[in-house]
């Protein structure tokens, strides 16, 4: 299998695993893990503005795709869970 392939696999497998582990842990309602939202960003900055949210989100996620295209292989890896990590958040 080619890296590049190998690499995009990672890069969905991350996401879904993401994804699922936030669900779960919000069904089960664990005692030792406390849930709560932040509908902003870092502790709860820009809240109330969630189209400036996903619209930077979108444009980071652009900019990322662009270097993730002219990366090596090492930066491409990397990369790859900071965009399976930003795109699952959305």
């Amino acid at each position: 299998m080619k890296k590049k392939s190998w690499l995009i696999i990672l890069g969905v497998v991350l996401f879904f695993v993401d994804r699922l582990t936030k669900i779960i842990l919000i069904k089960l309602n664990l005692g030792f893990i406390n849930y709560s939202k932040n509908f902003g960003v870092a502790f709860g900055l820009f809240q109330g503005a969630k189209t400036l949210l996903i619209t930077l989100s979108l444009v980071l996620l652009s900019l990322l795709f662009y270097f993730y295209v002219r990366a090596n292989f090492k930066e491409k890896f990397f990369l790859i869970f900071i965009i399976a990590g930003l795109a699952s958040n959305l």
